[in-house]
């Protein structure tokens, strides 16, 4: 079968979470990418926990569909097979610190010379620019610094990290920039270096207190389960102790809504009778409609919302949304066999593709199970490969 991505060729020199995750989602619309590994085996990539018979099941989620070469590029034979590799290759993604990939003598100007078509992925804390491009990141570093932990969590609480989102982000991010180079190179024939950072990458999804802050010049806070426009646009507990997501604040649901949970006064109500009044108010509107949504359990209320065509949902566990129908249909779940570990589950590709879909074709690979095979297409003979391995060169 033939992917959306077949015929390119990516080499990636990713560790961690948001290359690795850039390299995979390439990887899973059919390229072929070649992860570039120490023959030493890389805590930094590897290392992470939790582990399944002495694999990282972190670097099993993030590396499925790829090849793995190991590389002793100190070696001059182990930089001489990375050079034939880029030669022909369309993408090449780091995240090391900036310089690190110069002093390999691997940076974009050098590997331009062999190949002016190579799209150069840099992905880094802080960019290829700008006073703290020389400092390393993390994903913790960048929520703190851009202002995301500042408007997370709860009004006098203390800042909250919002999952791994700079990472995974910059990730998806860098794999949308891949493409639109690879699209440009098309009629252009020229490459050109990809600068991707877990710094720019917040300020992608801080768009609602960025205007907040740009139209009035009043800092954003955190606001807990508040909106920054709308209400009713929140979580509500019902009758039980469960919870449930509910979204009543459109002009077109608003007045349904009040019918429907039995307060119909509140749309002639002059407190609510805009969107921008129900979120000026939307204290004194919770408190009313949180002792209507206590009179009934939670499917109650969904079934009743559901049906009325109003926006809401369960607030479901890890487990209850494994468990659930719809993500079995969306195929969000499945399982690939390891060579080591045997089966083991992970998430599915979350875009469908009509005509070409993505696929989980492999598990990730283990360190250098494709060294010989990729050797071998480059034209080494056995004895050669032989020879690289008990000399250290890969």
């Amino acid at each position: 079968m033939d992917f959306a991505l077949t015929g390119m060729k990516v080499l990636d020199f990713t560790h961690v979470l948001a290359g690795p995750y850039c390299t995979q989602m390439l990887a899973d619309m059919g390229a072929d990418v070649i992860k570039i590994e120490n023959p030493a085996t890389n805590a930094e990539a590897r290392g992470g926990g939790p582990f399944v018979k002495g694999e990282s099941a972190t670097f099993m989620m993030v590396n499925r569909n790829k090849r793995s070469l190991t590389l002793n590029l100190k070696d001059p034979r182990g930089k001489e097979i990375l050079l034939k590799l880029a030669k022909d290759a369309d993408v090449l993604v780091q995240n090391f610190r900036p310089g690190t990939m110069e002093r390999l003598g691997l940076g974009y100007e050098t590997l331009r010379e062999l190949n002016r078509g190579l799209i150069y992925c840099s992905i880094s804390g802080f960019g290829l620019n700008g006073p703290y491009k020389d400092h390393g990141g993390y994903d913790l570093m960048a929520q703190g610094l851009s202002g995301l932990m500042s408007v997370s969590g709860e009004p006098g609480g203390v800042p909250l990290k919002v999952l791994s989102i700079c990472d995974f982000g910059t990730g998806m991010l860098s794999c949308w920039a891949i493409l639109v180079a690879y699209i440009e190179r098309l009629w252009s024939g020229e490459g050109q270096i990809v600068d991707a950072s877990l710094i720019d990458t917040p300020f992608f999804f801080l768009r609602k207190q960025l205007l907040e802050y740009f139209t009035s010049d009043k800092v954003p806070g955190p606001t807990g389960w508040w909106d920054v426009t709308n209400a009713p646009y929140q979580a509500f507990e019902t009758k039980g102790g469960d919870w449930i997501n509910v979204a009543g604040h459109s002009a077109f649901v608003w007045p349904r809504f009040c019918e429907l949970i039995g307060i119909s006064e509140l749309v002639k109500d002059p407190r609510f009778a805009t969107g921008h009044l129900r979120h000026s108010h939307r204290e004194e509107l919770a408190d009313i409609l949180q002792a209507a949504f206590l009179t009934k359990t939670s499917d109650e209320w969904l079934t009743l919302l559901q049906q009325a065509g109003v926006p809401c949902g369960p607030i479901n566990t890890v487990e209850q949304i494994l468990a659930d129908a719809h993500a079995a249909a969306r195929e969000m779940v499945v399982e690939r066999v390891h060579p080591t570990v045997g089966p083991f589950k992970m998430l599915g590709i979350p875009v469908k593709l009509s005509e070409t879909p993505g696929q989980i074709r492999t598990a990730a690979p283990r360190l250098g199970e494709h060294t010989a095979e990729i050797l071998r297409s480059l034209g080494y003979s056995e004895a050669e490969i032989e020879t690289f391995k008990k000399e250290g060169a890969v």
